[in-house]
């Protein structure tokens, strides 16, 4: 009987983070999946997608759910920051959950700090790179406490 308590419980803490891991993997699939579901500027293709769990800013423990997806479009990157500020406003989208997405707009030729331009970098390769290329991303909440501080990619 104790065996068997013993055993339970070892099954729960070692199965607690793989469970953890897979409903934050499909919290970022779902940051992704929110991404594409929003309409593209004109004459704007989407080449690829991509989501991330992990903490690539900031200071402490948490995970980050990042989903990001890759458009090629003739337009300055100005306009297309501009069209998706606009999409991620509650007031201009009522679809949009006020503290799920908030898409930002990356070109990864630009020097910046962040480790999440390296991050995009190694998702998508020098494609993202290319002229008239960007990366919309967003990134999306945890599900709960225990999502956000135990996962081991937070930390």
């Amino acid at each position: 009987m104790l065996l068997g308590v013993l055993g339970a419980l070892v099954l729960a803490l070692v199965s607690a983070p793989i469970v953890i891991s897979m409903q934050n993997d499909a919290v970022a699939r779902g940051v992704e999946a929110e991404l594409l579901e929003f309409p593209l500027p004109a004459h704007a293709e989407v080449l690829d997608s991509s989501s991330a769990v992990g903490r690539w800013e900031g200071n402490g423990n948490g995970t980050m759910y990042l989903g990001a997806i890759l458009i090629r479009s003739e337009l300055p990157r100005a306009e297309i920051e501009a069209y998706y500020a606009a999409l991620g406003e509650q007031d201009q989208n009522p679809n949009v959950e006020p503290e799920f997405i908030r898409p930002g707009v990356t070109v990864l030729t630009d020097p910046e700090t962040s480790r999440l331009p390296s991050l995009l970098r190694a998702t998508f390769g020098s494609t993202a790179s290319l002229p008239n290329h960007y990366v919309v991303h967003a990134s999306g909440n945890a599900p709960s406490s225990w999502h956000y501080q135990f996962d081991v990619r937070g930390h």
